[in-house]
């Protein structure tokens, strides 16, 4: 029962709230009730003895040890078990069998747990993965081998996540942080040490020890555990009932779904192709029968295996993805680590794996540091740790990319492993630990599987990406340089293993092997920096976890059948109920919480001011974290259609190659630009009428699907087709991320989102070619279509939940349909079609001044003057109202926003050809020297969003004067860009330079462009901006290309014209980017041609720079007339004919204003 206080407390807010509606689903448990938490377990039982914990730590450790042994203790064996059972038919299950059970099957046996109790699931997967351990070590051939090994799977998919259940349940929150480090750092001990028992048993004895050595440690375990948990509590019900309504339907979903997309994963690139049908397909049906799961536990099952409500919450979400990511970076150095010393060193198993020691013991203290400093003098600090520990990750794999190919270099080697292990340690636990706090306590066990699923599944994923990426990468490299010995097999579809056995025959051949080890060098780096940017991500989504006692733990949500002490323990059923209606994890935090919806109102309040706590929707302030998601996932959008525009600008020549064409290889990238600027203003009018929701997931599915023709295109026709398909999808992703983060946000966040969101189309932009180019030398540049899919699937679920109660317009779809301008919109894309394919077509299909190219500008303005009289004369409802045009304010934004796209893209793609032709570089490296343009602009972005408001002023127009005006000077200086390659501090500093102006002001003039319009005319002022910019991108890239091509063609013929026919008259119809392909003939050309080849590049480069000047310099003087009108000053709308009902005026509508007032009281009766 609850206390007196806690009693009086509701009793005296239920007088309170009495015939209000809401209040009563608003109470929350006193602070001392929480506090109470702090001396019981999850169980409801007072603290354990000393004594009792550490036995049953040790118990559970030990199950926990034989699971991630069980992982990994065969990697470094496979090849010797080949040759005793003398095939290699199933060898490459030996893994695979284990893992794909082993992660399926873990949300089954925790729901079992939660059925019938903690202890006899866990005894029986135990017994289970004893029993079959015996079948593995006792195996006669290979088929019975991994049939064991899966079935060893099946017990260790209950052994893992029951062992961190059955610790939390049993734990108080104060004992928690450090116990759950201490089972962290066991966790990365026995992930490492099996290799090495594995290979230790191979050297000393057999490898069938491997499987006979879980008998006496199970047998312990079973021993112990039996002894200390044979009091844990049992819910109470009729076995046959709990059998009866077991979600038998949601299982067979879930276990043939996951097995579909395992099987994928681990088929892919050795059964099969990646690119073949059936791995596509078992995607795909594994994707649709996970569906379907999802379907069948959120509409039918009673008792569902995984709650989709736990998934709504952000907190939830957030540590689930972060630790999918932290996964994804978890094996890299256990796994890929060894390879370097076995091929360079020519290393046994054993002494290979023994040289990660130091990334073991930096993971090993980084876990058990981080578990004892969690909660210090009564706050906790999870959050702070896992931050630091994903960052320190990211440092640590970002510095693995220079691993030195010496191996004398062991100061560096054990360094880079100490700083990765430790931020393994510092952040992988806490993050299970940030997942369970402010929870109802019956569903705490649910996330710790969830959380443990995730970091599992990506650890697989991990691994195939690094595996897909190193036989690329090296197979290539021994198999040529083996060539000339007779009787060398082919690598294809071997694992990686079975690079061993070619060690010790490079070590006698120094001449042969020094480009071969080169070559492994480079492949690990690269793998390893691929790790970077998933750490960076979890780093991200951790700074967004609130930082919750873990003592504030709420009442569970259904109390039937669930045992007694699972129970709230301290307060009234109806205070509880109430209080996880809610989901308020304490006082102080619920009084934060209600400040964002209380309105307080003065005899100096006006309308305006009180639009700060409201969006544009009429709804107030959303909760930081439900926020945060939805920025993450409109973020992934942007990210997509951002990268998509850049993504095969570098590997262009290699796609000719590979279709053995270059017909309509210029239309690669046209052919997405063409629609996705085109059709913008469509899809954002359809999203006006119909609502944000459906035209945005629309788009986003229309653009995961032709991603997926991209990726499986045989020809170059069906590519481009895909792309200009991709396109019209990409047309209303951009413009509706924008748009609906206008909408969801108040004005006072919305500089700092804004901010965000341009950095990441700044970042998405840079790293995009990056990724392209590493893509394909990794994986294959099918992956660049592939790999929208996981993004896209992550973008839509996020944004499903968190924008399913945006508000949609009323009114009858039929009639919606019928008053649509279909007549402008005919004008609008034939207009734009001819425009486009102009400056397209331009200098590459026809020359400038040809008949065709005058006929489609002359036609295309004529037709979009034609526009212009059907949207001021006839349309109803026009795409584009013309009155917004006549706006001085919005006028000026979209001519600055030209202006500025004009100047957008000089650096990202002109740059990177310096490197290539100067320095003979691949398209990879040359696209990573303009880094510091993107962390500049990044960086210009999130500081000028986070700080365009200070002291109740607004500065959004400073900031993009100042921004542009540096844009300018970074100009200015590039014209003056270095010749010599090694002057790395003024390239480096001039594009800092351009970059941070860039960030300062591109987001900043679609602030000021929104401050002071009607609220129903901000989506379209917004779309238009972002238009104008990529429109007056696209000129900027043809201008440029123009200049370059011009310019280059003349210098190059010059200097080959003598005794090569290399280049045409006047360099017509080629394109820039082929130019780079001279590069390797201009490097073996004596200095006295090669350099003024050179420095005729360099000057073509700063023309292309210094032709930006007056661009930028104009969008400065522009900015200069803008007026600093404040975000909140919004108007009320021009017609509330089918506009949702939250954009109507919220504060003049004086019957909405009394429903709000009907919903909200002062904070002192809170109190």
């Amino acid at each position: 029962m609850a206390s007196d206080t806690h009693t009086s407390a509701s009793a005296e807010g239920t007088q309170q709230d009495k015939g209000s509606p809401v209040r009563a689903s608003l109470l929350v448990r006193t602070a001392a009730d929480f506090e109470r938490n702090r001396g019981h377990n999850l169980l409801g039982q007072p603290q354990w003895p000393l004594w009792k914990t550490l036995l049953t730590f040790v118990g559970l450790s030990l199950v926990m040890y034989m699971v991630c042994a069980a992982e990994t203790s065969f990697n470094q064996i496979i090849g010797n078990i080949k040759k005793e059972f003398g095939t290699d038919v199933f060898a490459q299950w030996m893994s695979a069998s284990f893992l794909l059970t082993c992660v399926m099957v873990q949300p089954i046996w925790v729901k079992l747990a939660e059925r019938f109790g903690r202890q006899w699931p866990l005894f029986i997967s135990t017994l289970i993965f004893m029993l079959f351990s015996v079948m593995v070590a006792a195996s006669k051939d290979m088929v019975v081998m991994c049939v064991g090994r899966a079935f060893q799977g099946v017990g260790g998919a209950g052994m893992m996540p029951l062992s961190l259940v059955v610790l939390t349940d049993i734990l108080t929150p104060g004992q928690r942080g450090f116990y759950m480090g201490l089972l962290g750092a066991v966790i990365i001990l026995g992930k490492w040490t099996g290799p090495i028992v594995g290979a230790a048993f191979l050297e000393r004895s057999t490898w069938r020890w491997v499987g006979y050595m879980n008998l006496p440690i199970g047998a312990v375990a079973l021993a112990i555990l039996c002894f200390t948990l044979r009091d844990l509590p049992t819910p109470p019900g009729r076995i046959g009932r709990k059998i009866r309504e077991f979600d038998y339907l949601g299982t067979v979903f879930w276990l043939g779904g996951s097995l579909m997309i395992l099987l994928a994963l681990s088929w892919g690139g050795n059964e099969h192709p990646w690119s073949s049908v059936f791995i596509a397909c078992l995607f795909a049906f594994g994707l649709v029968a996970i569906l379907i799961f999802g379907v069948i536990e959120g509409k039918f099952a009673k008792w569902p295996i995984i709650p989709l409500r736990l998934l709504v919450q952000p907190r939830v979400l957030l540590t689930i993805v972060a630790s999918f990511f932290i996964g994804i970076c978890m094996y890299g150095m256990i796994m890929f680590v060894p390879i370097y010393y076995v091929m360079v060193l020519a290393d046994g198993a054993l002494d290979s794996t023994k040289r990660i020691l130091w990334c073991v013991l930096g993971g090993c203290i980084g876990a058990i540091v981080a578990g004892s400093l969690v909660s210090i003098r009564g706050r906790v600090f999870y959050r702070e740790w896992a931050v630091f520990g994903a960052a320190l990750m990211a440092i640590g794999y970002g510095l693995m990319y220079t691993w030195p190919r010496d191996p004398a270099e062991s100061a560096k080697h054990a360094g880079f492993q100490v700083l990765v292990g430790l931020g393994l340690g510092f952040c992988m636990q806490q993050v299970l630990l940030a997942s369970q706090a402010g929870l109802p306590a019956n569903e705490i066990s649910t996330v710790t599987t969830l959380i443990d699923y995730a970091r599992t599944l990506g650890g697989m994923i991990g691994l195939v990406v690094g595996e897909v990426i190193l036989k690329e990468k090296m197979f290539a490299t021994v198999q040529e340089s083996l060539s000339f010995l007779p009787g060398i097999p082919s690598l294809e579809g071997q694992d990686v293993v079975v690079l061993q056995s070619y060690a010790p025959l490079l070590s006698k051949m120094p001449s042969i092997s020094e480009p071969i080890y080169k070559g492994v060098v480079n492949a690990l780096r690269l793998v390893f920096v691929v790790d970077v940017p998933f750490a960076a991500m979890a780093c991200l989504l951790c700074l967004f976890i609130g930082s919750i006692p873990l003592h504030h733990i709420l009442p569970v949500k259904n109390a039937e059948e669930v045992p007694k002490g699972l129970v709230d323990l301290h307060g009234e059923e109806e205070a509880y109920v109430a209080s996880a209606e809610r989901r308020v994890m304490s006082i102080s935090e619920f009084h934060q919480d209600q400040a964002k919806l209380v309105r307080f109102r003065s005899p100096g309040d006006t309308d305006y001011e009180r639009n700060r706590a409201y969006n544009l929707l009429g709804q107030a302030q959303w909760t930081l974290g439900k926020a945060v998601l939805t920025f993450v996932g409109l973020s992934l959008v942007m990210f997509m259609v951002c990268g998509a525009e850049t993504m095969f600008n570098v590997i262009l020549d290699d796609l000719k190659r590979d279709f053995d064409t270059e017909i309509f290889a210029q239309w690669l990238a046209v052919s997405f630009l063409l629609p996705c600027v085109m059709l913008q203003p469509i899809w954002v009018k359809l999203a006006e009428k119909f609502g944000r929701q459906w035209p945005l997931f629309s788009s986003i599915l229309i653009f995961m699907a032709f991603s997926t023709m991209v990726g499986a295109s045989n020809s170059m026709i069906a590519l481009c087709v895909g792309r200009a398909l991709q396109g019209v999808g990409g047309a209303g992703m951009m413009p509706l991320a924008l748009v609906v983060l206008t909408d969801v946000m108040t004005p006072d966040q919305r500089g700092v989102f804004m901010g965000g969101l341009g950095a990441v189309t700044i970042l998405a932009t840079w790293a995009s070619p990056v990724i392209g180019a590493a893509l394909f030398a990794g994986g294959g540049w099918r992956w660049v279509g592939y790999m929208n899919l996981p993004i896209g699937a992550v973008a839509l679920v996020i944004l499903y939940f968190t924008l399913r109660d945006l508000p949609t317009p009323p009114g009858r779809v039929v009639r919606k349909l019928r008053e649509f301008d279909y007549l402008g919109t005919v004008f609008w894309l034939g207009g734009s079609t001819m425009i486009l394919l102009a400056l397209s077509w331009g200098g590459n299909e026809h020359p400038w001044g040809s008949s065709v190219i005058v006929c489609l500008f002359v036609f295309g303005f004529v037709v979009i003057a034609g526009f212009g009289v059907i949207e001021g004369r006839f349309a109803k409802w026009p795409i584009i109202p013309l009155h917004l045009l006549a706006r001085a304010r919005t006028l000026l934004t979209i001519i600055a926003s030209f202006f500025i796209g004009l100047c957008m893209y000089g650096m990202v793609i002109f740059v990177p050809m310096y490197y290539q032709m100067i320095l003979g570089q691949k398209s990879l490296p040359a696209v990573r020297h303009i880094m510091w343009f993107t962390l500049g602009g990044c960086l210009g972005s999130i500081v000028a969003g986070s700080l365009v408001s200070f002291r109740g002023r607004v500065y959004y127009r400073e900031w993009a004067v100042f921004g542009t005006a540096l844009m300018t000077v970074g100009y200015v200086l590039m014209y003056t860009w270095p010749r010599d390659p090694m002057e790395t501090t003024k390239h480096a500093g001039f594009q800092v330079i351009t970059g941070l102006g860039l960030g300062f002001c591109m987001q900043q003039v679609l602030l000021a462009s929104q401050a002071g319009l009607p609220a129903n005319e901000i989506s379209t002022v917004t779309t238009l901006i972002d238009y104008a910019r990529t429109l007056g991108g696209m000129i900027g890239l043809v201008v440029g290309e123009v200049i370059l091509k011009e310019r280059l063609a003349i210098t190059v013929r010059e200097s080959f014209s003598a005794f090569l026919g290399l280049m045409p008259a006047g360099g017509a119809g080629q394109e820039s980017v082929a130019i780079g392909s001279l590069s390797p003939l201009i490097s073996l050309l004596p200095q006295s041609m090669s350099e003024p080849l050179y420095l005729g590049i360099v000057k073509a480069l700063h023309l292309v720079f210094v032709v930006d000047v007056p661009f930028a310099g104009l969008a400065c003087i522009i900015c200069l007339f803008i007026a600093n009108v404040p975000l909140h000053h919004i108007l009320p709308v021009s017609s509330t004919e089918e506009i949702p009902e939250g954009l109507a005026d919220v504060y003049r509508d004086e019957s909405r204003l009394s429903s709000v007032n009907e919903n909200t009281w002062e904070m002192e009766q809170i109190r």
